[in-house]
């Protein structure tokens, strides 16, 4: 649960420093991989 709060933060964070939609979904990909990853590292 905190990572995905984290996620949220982050996203919003990114999205008030841009304003770009593009960068948003870039960010949060980025991030939905890392933790997709992270389920196979233990």
């Amino acid at each position: 649960m905190g990572s995905q709060m984290e996620t949220i933060v982050v996203v919003w964070y990114v999205l008030n420093l841009t304003d770009s939609p593009f960068l948003v979904g870039l960010t949060a990909t980025a991030r939905l991989g890392f933790n997709f990853l992270a389920l196979f590292a233990g």
